[in-house]
């Protein structure tokens, strides 16, 4: 007799909402204002992905942010497992050379 695939439930579509809109008149933060905010946060790490994709992520509140791309979004934090956390100094060197900055 075929066995058949154990099914796996999740609630991550069930849950999953779109983000707010904004609030009028709300202006987002320029890519430098994020990088001296989220570098001077003391419960941040710092990670490259594969030696060039800078994310900062807090663990604890499993959130994660991807500098490599303007405007910064959000990603899953588990994508930094595995990979060369660096101090703050080093993160903000790579984003600014990864955006001429």
């Amino acid at each position: 007799m075929k066995k058949s695939p154990p099914t796996i439930l999740s609630d991550d579509l069930l849950t999953g909402q779109p983000a707010p809109e904004p609030p009028k008149g709300w202006v987002r933060p320029t890519l430098l204002e994020s990088l001296e905010r989220d570098t001077s946060d003391k419960k941040a790490d710092f990670f490259l992905i594969d030696g060039i994709r800078p994310v900062v992520a807090w663990l604890d509140a499993d959130y994660a942010t991807d500098y490599s791309v303007n405007p910064i979004r959000e990603i899953h934090p588990f994508n930094v497992i595995g990979h060369l956390q660096v101090d703050a100094e080093t993160f903000k060197k790579k984003v600014r050379e990864l955006h001429k900055l």
